[in-house]
């Protein structure tokens, strides 16, 4: 005879909770009481739960919590760069990537000696403008 399903509702809260916090789903189930496998299949059922159902209520509580942490953290950064442009380069770097990330090139030479030669480039400005 098959176990009984787990109940969802009880574990909503933790993992809720944890997410907040920034931890891994791994540690969110951890936090909860549940197998990191129970969460998992959780989460894959809810992916295509119904509305008004548990699987749909830890999907869309989750996808909030995970929206409140990241929120929460960009201000930080956003904080942080009053203080250190360093905060603020990082945030132009991860949100405009094509225009202000770190590019690294790679080229091979072949022949008498073999080296690696790693090339970083900055890219501050438009795309294709030189530096």
């Amino acid at each position: 005879m098959a176990r009984p399903p787990i109940p969802i509702e009880p574990y909503i809260e933790k993992l809720c909770q944890a997410i907040l916090v920034g931890a891994t789903y791994e540690l969110a189930a951890l936090y909860a009481g549940i197998s990191a496998d129970t969460f998992a299949r959780w989460r894959q059922r809810a992916a295509t739960a119904r509305p008004g159902t548990a699987l749909a209520r830890l999907r869309d509580r989750l996808t909030e919590a995970e929206g409140q942490a990241a929120l929460r953290w960009l201000a930080q950064i956003q904080a942080a760069g009053a203080e250190d442009w360093r905060a603020a380069a990082y945030m132009l770097e991860r949100r405009y990537p094509e225009m202000y990330s770190k590019q690294v090139m790679e080229q091979r030479h072949s022949g008498e000696v073999d080296h690696t030669v790693r090339v970083l480039v900055h890219r501050y400005g438009q795309p294709g403008q030189p530096e």
